[in-house]
């Protein structure tokens, strides 16, 4: 049995807020996203080439960036970009399924996570409330 592999990385300061950054924060997170990444063996480990990558945000209510309830967008955004500058995915889609009685899609607006998404290369977003239940 393989042993799980974890990698912490850690900065005293990122600029910027969940709510209100710039690219020099992107930067900053994609560079310790890409270090943990590696650390681990590297993102191309488990991303190949035309793969189809369906990253699951914490979407979790309609709550606005700084809350530290969602996901951070500029987490979002810099996974995006990594995994579009170090693989050739067929397409990437963020999804997730928001707490019940929330929805999802309001979630991704409010929380910043669609449009980081979108601005760091993901080919869109799916609430997966709305996604075709298939029985298994």
């Amino acid at each position: 049995m393989s042993k799980t592999r974890v990698s912490v990385i850690h900065r005293a300061h990122i600029p910027g807020t969940p709510g209100n950054y710039d690219e020099e924060s992107v930067r900053v997170v994609y560079g310790m996203l890409k270090e943990a990444i590696d650390a681990i063996g590297g993102i191309k480990s488990v991303i190949k080439n035309g793969d189809k990558v369906v990253v699951r945000a914490n979407a979790c209510w309609a709550v606005k960036p700084d809350s530290g309830i969602a996901a951070d967008p500029r987490v979002v955004e810099a996974f995006m970009r990594l995994i579009r500058d170090e693989t050739r995915p067929k397409e990437i889609i963020v999804a997730d399924r928001s707490s019940i009685g929330a929805d999802t899609a309001e979630s991704f607006e409010v929380s910043g996570i669609k449009a980081a998404a979108l601005r760091g290369g993901a080919d869109g977003v799916l609430p997966l409330e709305q996604d075709k239940r298939v029985k298994v």
